[in-house]
């Protein structure tokens, strides 16, 4: 966020996402969406999602929460799964956007485990959490090379009657139940 030594360079991805939406996409173009993201952007924060509160005791709600290939890639359970999308559904306030990507029917990503999810298991995870939930794929057969054939996205609002502080009670390293 602050440009340190040996942070990721999100150029790429910033230029990539300027030529997708039709903008310019020249360095130029590039650093001043950069700026433009650090300048909204209200602070980091580091989430473990086998913690019931996956950001610690007493975190608040958030208008919008963004998941992008977590998830997925933090665990080849599906069940452990389903409870961590819980998890990250209940850091958004009742009424507030989730929005969700998964790499699709990933078997062999270079980063982390691999839940091998679809848009189904995005479907079933999110649709008791959430109203309004759209869920579509996207096939990237160029990607099969680097183990998933597509990307899943998905949007909802978080219903009203989800409580944060019951989205997985379950503490760090332990198993979901049957139920969850």
């Amino acid at each position: 966020m602050n440009r340190e030594a040996g942070a990721h360079d999100w150029r790429p991805f910033v230029r990539h996402a300027l030529a997708c939406a039709g903008r310019p996409a020249d360095d130029a173009a590039v650093a001043g969406r950069e700026a433009l993201m650090r300048a909204r952007m209200g602070r980091l924060l580091r989430a473990d999602l086998r913690d019931a509160a996956p950001l610690g005791p007493g975190h608040r709600c958030y208008d919008v929460v963004v998941s992008a290939y977590g998830a997925d890639s933090a665990t080849a359970d599906r069940a452990t799964w389903a409870l961590y999308m819980a998890r990250i559904a209940g850091l958004v306030r009742p009424g507030g956007l989730l929005a969700v990507a998964a790499l699709r029917r990933c078997r062999g990503y270079d980063v982390g485990d691999r839940a091998n999810v679809d848009e189904a298991d995005v479907r079933r995870a999110l649709a008791p959490l959430t109203e309004d939930l759209s869920v579509e794929a996207r096939l990237l057969p160029e990607q099969a090379r680097h183990g998933y054939g597509g990307i899943v996205l998905a949007s909802g609002r978080r219903r009203p009657a989800v409580c944060p502080q019951n989205a997985g009670a379950h503490g760090r390293g332990a198993q979901p139940s049957a139920a969850a």
